[in-house]
């Protein structure tokens, strides 16, 4: 916890540093320090001009919201800044609402993927790691003649599991949770966007003014055991899929507790295989996890992030978590207090209205914007102070505070629709390769 005291004025100094020399300079000057920070390259010299103009407007913007702040949130040249408020919310946002329900190809049917009983303490094969412990998401397209090795299932029941699963747990998370159907209209849907970093974890950093105090709980200490911050979109794509990230991101924080090393999951597996949701379209973050707690979710390097919604591939190795439960109704939104002490246990996803714009130049301090609207965005919380809380992000670790921001509480709608998840988090190992047999349509 300390650590974080510590990093906080020397980084303070640097960013007040930093911000001073740049805002000295000309918008030119500024520019090119912002092509070379971000690694901008701009097709031709046309759309280079057009991003140089929209880059002055930002920086008028920029002064502004530095300027009469009622909350210590600081703001300034972020990755984002050569993009207009609507190139913004097109790249990370979208529209709130139930599409029409899409159609779900699987090469594996629910009924034989959902029966999948683990059977405790029988070591699997290793998982592939780096020499840090970390498992890196491989970028490459997914082939269906990939080997895939036959036998028995087995799965990985954890000793020393600090996750229970009591009968008490699991009645009270069968009554808090929907029926899972579609037509639910309390289900709460995300339409935003996703992908994998190769970034490894870092210490966490502060910039901006620090909240008063040190974090009362921090899921982010230790940092080798925090996975990295995963940015929601490709060079080539933006794929719409928040609650894919949110609901894995919290998977990941327990199951690296658990392991004692860092495991990344696969996104692109929710975002094909949820067929209650609407893969780069959309979805609530009850139908992910749902499917995370009765079929499991494959890692990361075994189906790697592409930002396309495609056909629902079958795997032999998946993790599976014990249980989740919603904190509140629709009507009666958890307390403050209680949110405070489920998070000291779990990471909290959690919904929030869309996303400020103010976002767009974040870059640390405690944000206490105006959140109108229904909710359109869903989130991670971390970790807490005594005045704010800590939201883990899905825009790459290069924005905000490593990937974070600082969100007062009491603001912006942090309470509704906000689920934990129970333990404990299993391996889950099918292998038996799919026959044709398997492969169906559902509407």
């Amino acid at each position: 916890m300390r650590f974080c005291a510590v990093a906080v004025l020397p980084i303070l100094l640097f960013f007040a540093c930093s911000s001073a020399m740049i805002s000295d300079q000309n918008p030119m000057t500024q520019f090119r320090w912002f092509r070379n920070k971000y690694g901008k390259t701009y097709a031709t010299k046309t759309l280079e001009t057009q991003r140089f103009e929209t880059f002055k407007k930002n920086l008028i913007k920029i002064r502004i919201l530095n300027t009469n702040r009622m909350d210590t949130a600081s703001f300034g040249v972020t990755k984002f800044v050569d993009l207009s408020s609507e190139e913004f919310v097109k790249l990370v946002g979208g529209e709130i609402g139930r599409k029409v329900r899409r159609k779900v190809r699987r090469t594996k049917k629910p009924a034989r993927r959902g029966a999948r009983h683990p059977k405790p303490n029988q070591r699997p094969y290793p998982r592939s790691l780096n020499p840090r412990g970390i498992s890196i998401p491989r970028f490459f397209s997914w082939s269906s003649n990939s080997k895939r090795t036959t036998g028995w299932r087995s799965s990985r029941a954890s000793t020393n599991r600090p996750f229970t699963r009591s009968s008490d747990a699991r009645q009270q998370s069968s009554t808090t949770r929907h029926s899972r159907t579609s037509a639910n209209p309390s289900l709460q849907r995300f339409y935003m966007d996703p992908v994998g970093s190769r970034q490894p974890p870092r210490r966490p950093q502060f910039s901006g003014y620090d909240p008063r105090g040190s974090p009362i709980k921090d899921w982010r200490v230790p940092a080798n055991l925090y996975p990295p911050v995963e940015q929601q979109w490709t060079d080539q794509y933006y794929c719409g899929s928040c609650w894919s990230f949110a609901c894995a991101a919290a998977a990941e924080i327990l199951y690296a507790r658990q392991e004692r090393s860092i495991t990344m999951l696969s996104k692109q597996d929710l975002i094909d295989c949820v067929g209650e949701n609407d893969g780069c379209e959309g979805g609530s973050i009850h139908e992910g996890l749902e499917w995370m707690s009765s079929f499991g979710v494959s890692l990361a390097h075994d189906y790697p992030f592409t930002a396309v919604t495609s056909p629902c591939q079958y795997l032999e190795t998946y993790l599976r978590i014990g249980s989740y439960r919603r904190l509140g109704t629709d009507n009666d939104w958890p307390q403050t207090s209680v949110i405070e002490r489920e998070l000291e246990t779990s990471p909290l996803t959690c919904g929030i209205p869309n996303f400020p714009l103010e976002l767009q130049f974040y870059t640390g301090g405690v944000v206490a914007p105006e959140c109108n609207g229904p909710l359109g965005h869903a989130v991670v919380i971390v970790g807490h102070y005594a005045e704010a809380w800590i939201i883990r992000n899905s825009w790459g670790v290069d924005w905000g505070i490593q990937g974070h921001f600082l969100l007062q509480k009491n603001s912006c709608g942090v309470g509704y629709d906000i689920h934990r998840i129970d333990g404990p988090l299993e391996e889950v190992f099918w292998s038996e390769p799919p026959s044709s047999s398997d492969s169906y349509i559902s509407a």
